[in-house]
């Protein structure tokens, strides 16, 4: 599963990135990005798509509400968490369908369990459809139905 990592602190990237790692047995795959114009050129530029973006809300430059907006505008599926200071904004998160909100210094039992909530939202969507057609048993995933 790969992980998009932005923040201008490079230290809480490398934490939220040990933590994962040494706590969770799924494989992820991150990407790291110190400014929000980095990841949307990196995201145009190689047609890149994330399941999760880890997002810093006080950038300088573009701030992370304004790079979570542009995510939404080509992907409604990712999950965005935001990493914050303070709780100053939790109210604006809600536009751009925020799945957590994680205040620094980041708390490893808050981050592990935010993670284990992505994998049962994304083991849940990835449910499957099983019927017999002709003797014969097919299996869909949810996505794969239309109507």
């Amino acid at each position: 599963m790969k992980i998009a990592l932005c923040d201008n602190n490079q230290k809480d990237m490398g934490t939220i990135e040990k933590t994962i790692q040494l706590h969770t047995s799924q494989q992820y795959e991150f990407d790291f990005f110190t400014n929000g114009e980095k990841l949307v050129r990196h995201l145009n530029e190689i047609e890149a798509t994330y399941k999760i973006y880890f997002i810093s809300i006080e950038m300088t430059e573009m701030d992370g509400m304004a790079l979570a907006q542009q995510i939404r505008t080509f992907d409604l599926e990712a999950l965005i968490i935001f990493i914050a200071d303070n709780n100053q904004r939790i109210p604006e998160v809600f536009k751009v369908q925020a799945f957590d909100y994680l205040l620094k210094p980041i708390d490893q039992n808050d981050l592990l369990e935010t993670i284990d909530r992505a994998n049962n939202y994304f083991n849940a969507i990835q449910a499957y459809f099983e019927f017999s057609f002709n003797r014969k048993l097919v299996v869909l995933t949810m996505s794969e139905i239309i109507y």
